[in-house]
């Protein structure tokens, strides 16, 4: 279909993130994961575009009476028309081929199933052998999924545990692909994998010296925590804590249990770019905010939530202190950060450490 893709217009829907897919099963319980024969073959092509897929053979000329695989539109399209199948239905999320029926207790949920179960039928779409009916925890879109919350899909972990030490930047962008995947369970990860990054630049010759064994090994040693990131909740106080250092920049989303503790919902991180490392420390902290709040951006948009961070000075600038006194640099940040509605506050470093369980770059995060 490679050339036929040159002159196919997409379709304009965007692709659900799997992040935001994630955040929409609050307060699931029970799951039924349903998965699509085929996937594109269930929706048929108009008769005046199949001859457009013809293919040779040594048996003679075919073309596709379904949607096939390799069409640049098909992964948008398909995703357009299960999304408007299933639309207003409660407690029904898609991804793709695989559609999740959940509940906060199993009558609840069987009462969604049974309306999906009916509109699939109505659609003619069949489902195979893959589903799974009423369980407490299933893989979904690279993660495994329970009313405890979200955490790494083992078989990835399993894959990352079992790679050998790179012996080129090609084996260092593998890894770093399959750690980037799973960064949101990694509090540390452009603070430890820096040594790796660092092979990655055209500057640098190829080193595979002690620092790179020592990240490659506190990656693993990352992932096999077994840490577990709580559901997002849309009524849960929630705040956003950000902090910077001189090589990175790593925030956290953590939203209030019904015990009263914390737990994280999301880690991020990034590595500062060769102009940001020149910024000023203040600068710095303030670019961590704010690019935490632009990351999560579908988490706390519409929310109020807490913004903390360890650096004092920040907190008048980016509150009370007029616009027309802030330095240019800050300002811009302050204005990016005018759609978010939040009370900033300064957390010291040893009470942040006690109230949250982590720090991002001076403490390991605590269980």
């Amino acid at each position: 279909m490679t050339h036929l893709n040159k002159w196919v217009r997409r379709e304009r829907h965007i692709l659900p993130a799997v992040d935001h897919t994630l955040a929409m099963l609050s307060g699931a319980k029970v799951f039924t994961k349903l998965d699509a024969t085929s996937g594109f073959w269930q929706i048929p092509l108009a008769e005046e575009s199949r001859l457009l897929t013809t293919f040779i053979i040594p048996f003679g000329r075919y073309a596709f009476n379904r949607l096939p695989f390799g069409i640049s539109p098909a992964p948008e399209h398909f995703q357009h028309r299960m999304s408007q199948m299933l639309e207003g239905y409660e407690g029904v999320v898609c991804h793709a081929d695989d559609i999740v029926v959940f509940g906060e207790d199993v009558k609840q949920h069987n009462e969604r199933l049974h309306k999906v179960r009916q509109t699939l039928r109505k659609e003619g779409l069949t489902l195979n052998e893959k589903c799974e009916f009423s369980k407490d925890k299933i893989l979904f879109v690279g993660h495994c999924v329970t009313a405890e919350g979200v955490s790494p899909d083992p078989n990835k972990v399993r894959a990352i545990m079992e790679m050998p030490e790179p012996t080129d930047a090609e084996g260092v962008r593998r890894v770093m692909g399959m750690a980037n995947y799973l960064g949101k369970f990694l509090p540390h990860l452009a603070s430890y994998t820096r040594p790796l990054k660092d092979l990655l630049s055209e500057k640098n010759e190829w080193q595979w010296g002690a620092p790179q064994k020592d990240a490659f090994q506190k990656l693993k040693t990352e992932l096999s925590s077994q840490r577990v990131l709580a559901p997002y909740s849309l009524t849960a106080e929630t705040c956003v804590a950000a902090d910077a250092s001189s090589y990175g920049l790593g925030a956290v989303l953590t939203q209030a249990q019904p015990d009263g503790t914390w737990r994280p919902i999301v880690f991020i991180s990034r590595g500062l770019t060769e102009a940001e490392k020149h910024y000023a420390q203040i600068e710095k902290e303030a670019l961590a905010v704010t690019w935490a709040c632009e990351r999560l951006a579908p988490y706390v948009h519409g929310l109020r939530f807490k913004l903390e961070t360890d650096h004092k000075p920040l907190v008048p600038l980016l509150s009370t202190k007029a616009l027309d006194e802030l330095p240019p640099r800050v300002l811009r940040f302050r204005l990016r950060l005018m759609k978010f509605t939040f009370d900033i506050v300064h957390v010291p470093v040893q009470q942040e450490i006690t109230q949250q369980g982590f720090k991002l770059f001076n403490m390991p995060f605590r269980q």
